[in-house]
């Protein structure tokens, strides 16, 4: 596939890049990446030069056909908003290789992940989780904006909630609040819809400076949706952006953290709320559905994670984290992999969803 490609290349060289001359060479630099995504990338360098100018990433095998054919509809829908599109990766060349869609070969975005120091309290400093928010939520408003429509439909809801059921355990406290999920689906479905990236996590941000002001470009869109649930970004990048810097490790360390995240009253979790209610208030989105959206978001990521989990499984790539569960809780392999984070934070959701009106009542935008 990799000759084919750098062959191709070079005979549409000017079609492709107007930036560069006709390269005498194209050489490829492998990342391997996590093995449960299923994709392999690839850098792509000119000549002598030191910085890659494109990025190639390769779909492994057709154990998610649907993942490659949605990023390119994404991209493609990205690159037409004005406000939206330097953020974001733009195919280069859109065209499937060897009679298979499996590669997408997309520009190299400016900047560094997001990184986080700890301050004081063992968090972060307030100017720098303040800065972070911000041009988080700003971006996924605009984001929202320019991508919102009405096509989340109930089927799409149940779909969710089904599969969720095939997969894991409930007890009864978690099944009474996926019943109350299904009372308020028609409450739901009007939110609508928005482009969702899918793993809005602080590794895929990029900042960097331009003007004298700081940006953020989002990279790595192989989950995203054309017709996501609106605020999930928000909610992943949240949940997720302390859980690195933890001290206390396994499933303990991962509900310790989202609990003070999001259902303790703290310092920390007073810039969390104010940042949701910025989200929910520019989207009219009511405080009481709030428990059932994240309700069906968690449920959701926690499907697509034990789908990859899965698929770690077949080829022998399983993550860490799911690995020390199998030693610890000297369980089948199967039975563990249905523990997936996201899943732990659903059942964390049921036992404290009902302070959510409270933390975030109080909390002026």
């Amino acid at each position: 596939m990799i000759p084919e490609i750098k062959k191709y290349m070079l005979e549409n060289w000017e079609k492709i890049e107007s930036n560069h001359s006709l390269p005498r060479d194209i050489s490829f630099l492998g990342i391997p990446g996590a093995g449960e995504g299923g994709t392999v990338t690839f850098l792509l360098f000119i000549d002598s030069k030191k910085d890659p100018i494109y990025a190639l990433k390769i779909y492994r095998d057709d154990h998610f056909p649907l993942r490659v054919k949605t990023e390119r509809i994404v991209l493609k829908k990205l690159a037409l908003i004005p406000s939206l599109a330097s953020t974001v990766p733009n195919l280069v060349i859109d065209k499937s290789f060897l009679g298979k869609d499996r590669t997408i070969i997309q520009n190299i975005l400016k900047g560094e992940a997001m990184e986080v120091k700890i301050g004081a309290n063992n968090l972060p400093p307030n100017k720098m989780i303040k800065k972070h928010f911000e041009l988080v939520n700003d971006w996924l408003i605009k984001l929202g904006e320019n991508t919102y429509s009405n096509e989340l439909k109930k089927n799409d809801f149940h779909s969710i909630i089904n599969t969720a059921k095939n997969i894991f355990y409930f007890s009864k406290e978690e099944n009474r609040f996926i019943k109350k999920i299904e009372n308020n689906i028609n409450n739901l479905i009007s939110y609508g819809s928005v482009i969702e990236h899918g793993d809005f996590c602080r590794q895929n941000i990029l900042m960097t400076e331009e003007s004298g002001r700081t940006i953020i470009n989002i990279i790595d869109w192989s989950d995203c949706k054309n017709n996501g649930i609106p605020i999930a970004d928000l909610i992943t990048f949240l949940a997720t952006y302390l859980l690195k810097l933890r001290k206390k490790i396994g499933v303990g360390g991962l509900i310790e953290t989202f609990e003070f995240t999001f259902f303790q009253p703290n310092p920390y979790s007073t810039h969390i709320w104010k940042v949701i209610n910025k989200y929910i208030n520019h989207f009219k989105i009511l405080i009481p559905d709030l428990p059932y959206l994240l309700g069906v978001i968690l449920l959701r990521q926690a499907c697509d994670d034990y789908n990859k989990l899965q698929y770690a499984s077949m080829h022998g790539t399983l993550p860490g984290f799911t690995l020390s569960l199998v030693e610890s809780e000297k369980d089948n392999i199967e039975d563990v992999i249905k523990r997936t984070p996201w899943f732990y934070l659903f059942q964390t959701l049921v036992k404290h969803y009902k302070s959510i009106p409270s933390l975030s009542k109080n909390i002026r935008v």
